[in-house]
């Protein structure tokens, strides 16, 4: 949710997380957050709808982390045992630097 001084979403001075609806803000006074979205096309289930989500750092691992399991469950008997060691990378785009 993008917020300025006067509560209104078009000139934003901060960001606050959609889940936790805390500032984004790190004490340099910059937001720091990551986004989740989708815009569902012609056939899915959802057609039509979009979403778009900004998370603080702290609940966009959380989400994360509830997807890494969504994932290891649904392949808990899957032969692919490289699935369970990609844990960590997951979602990664690009690795540290």
């Amino acid at each position: 949710m993008l917020v300025n001084d006067k509560g209104d979403s078009e000139s934003a001075n901060d960001v606050m997380c959609d889940a936790c609806l805390l500032s984004t803000k790190t004490s340099k006074g910059v937001s720091q957050y990551g986004t989740m979205q989708a815009n569902w096309s012609a056939g899915a289930k959802h057609e039509g709808e979009r979403y778009e989500l900004r998370l603080c750092e702290k609940c966009f691992f959380v989400a994360l982390l509830a997807l890494r399991q969504q994932r290891r469950v649904e392949h808990l008997f899957s032969e692919d045992a490289a699935l369970m060691n990609s844990d960590e990378s997951f979602g990664r785009v690009r690795p540290e630097d």
